[in-house]
Parts: C-alpha cells; sequence; structure tokens
C-alpha cells in the first residue's frame, strides 16, 4: 500500500523519502551510546542570607498552609477573601513589582492545607506511616509548584523558601505512645530536591523539530517548556555551623535523584539501541567514570562480563537459552564494588550485599509469543536491570563504605529457527533441571543463573533481585507499589521502609508453600511456571527462592508496575519511572548487615 501512495504522487514521494532521511539521518546521531540526562538534574545551593540570592530573574516557591496564610495578608493583600484558600495541592502566581524598576518579582503560592489534616484517617497507623503520609503531601506541592513554574512561567531559576512550619509536631490521635509526627530538616531537604529533580525529566531525545516545513507553526507556539537549571533554597533561620552538614544532604539527594533519571533513560531507550551489549557499555562507564575520580584508594570498583559460548562452558544454560535466539549475545555482567576491604577480606565477618537485576532488552515472548497490546513496551523488560546499574551509579558517587556486588543478567528474548522451545529441559548452573512451561516466562531462568552465580563466587549474606517479572503483581498491587517477596521478615521490612520514606513504594508479597508445590513436574526437578493460573506472581517468587542458598538472606522485588507507568502520575512520568533506585540507596545507606 505504502509503494501504490508513493507512486501515484510524486509530490507525497519527494516528502516522504525527505523525511525518512531525516529520520535516518537523525537515527544515526541518537542511536549512540551517549544518553543526556544532566541537563535535567539542576543545580541545587542552599542559602540562609536573602542579600546572597543569585540572578534577579528568579521565580520564587512559597509554600503555604490554611494556618500560615492567616497571617500572610499584608504581604500577599491582593489574594485574600479570593480564591486561593492554601488548599492541597492549589497554587498561584503573584506578580510584584520591584522598588525602581519595571520589572516583577514572581511568586508561585502553594496550598498545602492544614497540616493536621495531611494525617490519614486511619487511627492504627504507626508513626513512620503517618510521616510517609504528611512527606508525600508536601512532594505533592512541591511538583505542583515545579510544574507551574516549569510549563507556566518557563522559568529556569526557582528560589524555593524553606518552609519552617514543616518542622513542626502534629499532634496524632492514635494509639501509639508518641503521639505526634515531626519531620526533621533533612527530610524536607531531600523531599525538595528529590521532587525538583524529578519533576524535571522529559525524554523527548526522537522528536525532530522540522524548521523549514513548522516554522510557520513554531512561531505561533508558546515558548518551548525547558528544565529548571538552578534551585536556591533559602532560609535565613539556618545557623551557619548547620549549612555544610545540610549541602552535604541536598548533593547526596540530588545524585540519588540524577541517577534515577539516568536510570529512566536507559528505560525508555527503544531495544534497537538498548540492547545487551549498550547496557554492557553502560555498565563499563560507570566503571569508568568512577575510576576516573576517586581519589580513595580503599575504595575499587571494577567490571567482568561473562557472554555467549562461556555461560554454555561454565555451565549457565538457562541464561544461554532465553538468549541464544537474538543478534545479541547474552551476557552476565557483574560490577565489583568493594567500599570496605577490610570486611570483605575478613572470612570471619565477609561483608557482602548483592543486587542481581532482570535485563530482558526485549521480550517477544519468544516462541509463546506475545499479542498485540502487550509486545510494545517490552523494551522496559530491561528495568530490573536499569535499576540495578543505576543504584551502582548512585551509590559509587557516594562512596559508601560498604561491598556491594552487582549482576545484571542482559538477553533479547526473540524469534529464530533456534528458539528454546516450550517443553524443553535445561539444567540449571546450580545443577536443577528445568522444565520450560512457557517461553514468555523468561526473566525468572536468567535470574536463576545470575543468582547462582553471584552466590557461589561472591558469598553474600543478603540478595536483592530485581524484576519486571510478572503481570500477576501489577494485577495485584496496580502500577502504584513494588511487590516484596523475602524469606526474612526483618530485611523485607527494612526495604519497605526505606521505599516508604522515598515515595518508593513496596509492599509484602507470600510465597506459600502450595506456591512453590505448583512447580512440580514429572520429568524435571522445576517447572519455570506454575500449574495454576492464579498467583502467578508468588509463584514466579517461589522459582527463584530455589536458587537462594542456605542462611542467604534474600528479597525479590517484582517492579513490573512501579517501574513501567501507563501514565504520569505526580513526578513520576509516563514509561520507565526509575523504580526502586531510592528504595535500595536508603536501604544500603541506612541498614547494616
Amino acid at each position: 500500500m505504502l509503494r501504490y501512495l508513493v507512486k501515484k504522487n510524486n509530490v507525497l514521494q519527494k516528502n516522504l523519502f525527505n523525511k525518512i532521511g531525516r529520520i535516518q539521518s537523525y537515527y544515526s546521531v541518537t542511536s549512540s551510546n551517549n544518553i543526556n540526562y544532566h541537563k535535567q538534574t539542576p543545580e541545587f545551593e542552599l542559602i540562609n542570607d536573602s542579600g546572597k540570592v543569585k540572578n534577579d530573574n528568579n521565580t520564587r516557591i512559597v509554600f503555604v498552609t490554611k494556618e500560615s496564610w492567616k497571617g500572610m495578608k499584608e504581604e500577599y493583600p491582593r489574594w485574600f477573601n479570593k480564591e486561593f484558600k492554601a488548599k492541597p495541592g492549589q497554587t498561584i502566581v503573584d506578580y510584584k513589582r520591584k522598588e525602581s524598576s519595571d520589572e516583577y518579582e514572581t511568586t508561585v503560592l502553594t496550598g498545602l492545607g492544614s497540616l493536621k489534616e495531611l494525617l490519614p484517617e486511619q487511627p492504627f497507623c504507626t508513626n513512620d506511616e503517618y510521616k510517609a503520609e504528611v512527606l508525600q503531601a508536601f512532594r505533592a506541592a512541591v511538583y505542583h509548584a515545579t510544574n507551574v513554574s516549569k510549563s507556566r512561567l518557563k522559568t529556569k531559576s526557582v528560589v524555593v523558601e524553606y518552609p519552617d512550619f514543616m518542622n513542626e509536631k502534629i499532634e496524632v490521635q492514635n494509639e501509639n505512645k508518641d503521639n505526634s509526627v515531626q519531620l526533621d530538616k533533612k527530610e524536607v531537604l531531600q523531599a525538595i530536591t528529590q521532587v525538583l529533580t524529578l519533576s524535571n525529566y522529559k525524554f523527548d531525545k526522537y522528536l525532530i523539530n522540522d524548521k523549514e516545513e513548522n516554522k510557520k507553526e513554531e512561531e505561533e507556539k508558546e515558548e518551548k517548556e525547558e528544565p529548571i537549571e538552578t534551585v536556591q533554597i533559602l532560609n535565613e533561620s539556618f545557623e551557619n555551623n548547620q549549612i555544610d552538614n545540610l549541602r552535604d544532604i541536598i548533593n547526596s539527594s540530588r545524585i540519588v535523584a540524577d541517577s534515577t533519571l539516568f536510570t529512566r533513560d536507559l528505560g525508555n531507550e527503544q531495544a534497537d539501541v538498548a540492547n545487551p551489549e549498550f547496557l554492557e557499555e553502560k555498565a563499563h562507564e560507570i566503571v569508568r567514570e568512577f575510576n576516573e575520580s576517586n581519589e580513595q584508594n580503599d575504595v575499587k570498583m571494577t567490571i567482568k562480563v561473562i557472554k555467549g559460548n562461556e555461560l554454555k562452558e561454565r555451565g549457565m544454560n538457562l541464561i544461554y537459552s532465553v538468549g541464544q535466539a537474538a543478534q545479541w549475545e547474552p551476557r552476565l555482567v557483574i560490577i565489583e564494588y568493594i567500599g570496605d576491604q577490610d570486611n570483605y577480606n575478613n572470612k570471619d565477618n565477609h561483608d557482602v550485599i548483592s543486587l542481581v537485576g532482570k535485563g530482558v532488552t526485549f521480550d517477544t515472548g519468544g516462541l509463546n509469543l506475545k499479542p498485540t497490546g502487550f509486545m510494545e513496551t517490552m523494551h522496559m523488560d530491561m528495568c530490573g536491570s536499569a535499576s540495578v546499574l543505576g543504584t551502582m551509579r548512585a551509590l559509587s558517587r557516594l562512596k559508601i563504605k560498604k561491598n556491594i556486588i552487582a549482576g545484571v543478567g542482559l538477553v533479547e528474548n526473540s524469534i529464530d529457527s533456534v528458539s528454546y522451545k516450550p517443553g524443553a529441559i535445561i539444567k540449571s548452573l546450580k545443577g536443577t533441571t528445568v522444565e520450560i512451561g512457557n517461553t514468555d516466562a523468561e526473566g525468572r531462568l536468567v535470574l536463576a543463573d545470575s543468582l547462582t552465580y553471584i552466590q557461589d563466587q561472591y558469598k553474600p549474606h543478603t540478595v536483592i533481585n530485581l524484576a519486571t517479572l510478572t503481570g500477576a503483581c501489577v494485577v495485584a498491587l496496580g502500577e502504584y507499589s513494588t511487590g516484596v517477596f523475602s524469606n526474612n521478615s526483618q530485611l523485607q521490612n527494612q526495604l519497605i521502609s526505606a521505599g516508604n520514606s522515598s515515595f518508593d513504594r513496596a509492599w509484602p508479597l507470600p510465597i506459600f508453600p502450595e506456591h512453590v508445590k505448583e512447580l512440580e513436574t514429572t520429568h524435571a526437578n522445576l517447572s519455570s511456571t506454575g500449574s495454576g493460573r492464579y498467583g502467578g506472581a508468588s509463584t514466579a517468587a517461589g522459582f527463584l527462592k530455589h536458587f537462594i542458598n542456605k542462611n542467604v538472606k534474600w528479597s525479590h522485588l517484582d517492579i513490573a508496575g512501579s517501574a513501567m507507568y501507563s501514565k504520569p502520575r505526580l513526578f513520576l512520568p509516563k514509561g520507565s519511572t526509575g523504580s526502586a533506585v531510592h528504595l535500595l540507596c536508603n536501604f544500603l545507606n541506612e541498614n547494616n548487615k
């Protein structure tokens, strides 16, 4: 049909092939391994003297509660007795003429409602759960203020007036002995930095601006929205002896948020670009950047790669089988971050934590082919590996004093005459034979061999794996939360708490004996899928649990919903969200062995 239309219309032919040429030319440029995310991460500065605020063309962001608004009549008289009531999410832009100038000072007033009204009406919540709700309400306010500043005002520089009232005690009516919630400065500054950075994100590298054809249209359009470039956080009550510590908090939060943008870019990149070779190169870049900037001889970061036939030679037949039909060789990429060499080399106190990510760079479903409507987003089936790489990038820049071994199994689940088949029985690295119940249940196979290799070689005491593993988890929790499975309730609770503190939410899910029993099969040690149609997230987790060594604390994070949004929600965009980077960084910073 396309050929017929082109032949019938020479004008169409000329315009079409001109466009194709531009797309091919653009694609050849943008298909390089250089992903540009830095322009979307603002520079932050903490100031305790209003006289030191830089650049008069700033937009000021002022947060307002119903209580604080009552005392602001003299400063903003035109908005009293009008529509602005400081309700949650309500924003209004105030313009004031500067003294002896024709210029205006622009302020975005952003409502929070009453602080007491931010608490959920649930009498049996813990204080940490109440605190998480208050923090999220504040994050929503930061998002709304950022959105107005960026989209409506087209500003590139903002001054955020630090809201002291967010550090006040909020009385809680519940059964707990401590009947108040209070945020500290660290939590408020982290929220401001996190949301301003994550709200800045846009994946638009493939949007082509055809200047010749769209010149008139572009002239009629409003000025294009650009990311916020600089953020100054102002609070004159901060003591000079506090400033350095608070600046460190902002910088650490910025590093984690920046690496979340990096993770989003990896997930949103199309599979023709983000193939196993591309992601391997991204891992090399993380290690290379660390070693070029590292001045601490006691902290080391290295990388190793096992791929192609070497996987088979070492017994990693599950990874190899999933990727054997693809253009790109399957591979296991391992990043070794040794931040505490004394405990790494100590046989009596060998302190190693491992992160393992599923990296299926495109999932056709294999011979059990996915139908239309289910395959189109499968370039994001590598988000588990993207989150592991993003976390390692953040941790290496934070230079934490821990030993982290990261493994990402990178494959493309394609179709060819040599594709692995339903019913095939494959021997895993652990020695267990696995009968393939469905070639679209490939992620757990990649993880199984990856988990076995990491445990055998590095002897971690804790293993956390991440994967966009099951649609069943999305059915259970929606896109709003990561599902957390674990063989250790303390580890499970720590991960959930780490996620709640940064709105990287997670929820516990079970692996019952019945889920494991469903994996029994006649001709092999284990089936890759359950015998029934229900509880698919739990049977998949039960499969992975089989490959966890004795005395190893383990948790499986199913990020199938939380990593891939079907529509934007506040500062989380449609597409790749960067799920679990904040969760893992918080967990690794806060929890020891």
